[in-house]
C-alpha cells in the first residue's frame, strides 16, 4: 500500500486501518507452506480472493461483483490438489501443489506480499489484461474442477454460486 505524505510529516493510522492491512496481507500471502515442500509453517485454512481489493495497483481490473470468499486454501494445497495435475491446464507436482494457482512459483519462498499481486498482474496480461480476470480463474480453477467432474472424480464446485455464493 503506498502512502503520500509531505515531507517531514508523520502518518497516523487508526486501529482499524491497521487491521485492514494486516488482513489484507493474511489473504494476499500464504504464512507458510507445506511441509512436503520443505517448511515447517502453515499456511491459512480458508481466505478471499478479491483482487480488487487485495491488489488495488492492478490497473483494468473489472469490478468486484463476484469474489470468492471462503476458498478453502490449505485443503487445496493439501489434499485436494494432490494427484490431480492431469486435470489442471497449469502444471504443477504433489511435492509442490502451490504452483497450480501461484503463476510462476517455483519454491515456497518465492510466494510473498510482493510477488503475489505482481505475478497476478503478469499472468493477467498473458490472458488478456486485467479485465479479462474472470476468464484467467476459470481457465485455472473452473476447468479442473469441470474436467475432474467429466471424469467422475470427486470435485469442486462448477457452478457460479458454487464459489461465488450470494
Amino acid at each position: 500500500m503506498k502512502m503520500k505524505r509531505a515531507k517531514g510529516s508523520m502518518v497516523f493510522m487508526t486501529g482499524a486501518s491497521i487491521a485492514a492491512i494486516c488482513g489484507a496481507i493474511v489473504l494476499t500471502v500464504p504464512r507458510g507452506v507445506l511441509a512436503e515442500a520443505g517448511a515447517d509453517r502453515q499456511i491459512p485454512e480458508t481466505l478471499a480472493i478479491n483482487l480488487q481489493k487485495q491488489c488495488p495497483d492492478i490497473k483494468g481490473l473489472p469490478a468486484d461483483k463476484k469474489s470468492v470468499k471462503a476458498f478453502t486454501h490449505a485443503k487445496h494445497a493439501a489434499e485436494y490438489l494432490k494427484g490431480k495435475e492431469k486435470f489442471s491446464k497449469v502444471p504443477y507436482t504433489d511435492g509442490f501443489t502451490c504452483a497450480a494457482c501461484h503463476a510462476g512459483a517455483r519454491t515456497p519462498d518465492e510466494i510473498t506480499p510482493e510477488t503475489v499481486c505482481d505475478a497476478m498482474s503478469a499472468e493477467l496480461e498473458k490472458t488478456g489484461g486485467a479485465r479479462k480476470m474472470a476468464n484467467h480463474f476459470h481457465n485455472t480453477c473452473k476447468a479442473c474442477h469441470s474436467a475432474m467432474k467429466k471424469a467422475g472424480e470427486k470435485t469442486g464446485p462448477v457452478s457460479c454460486k458454487g464459489c461465488h455464493g450470494r
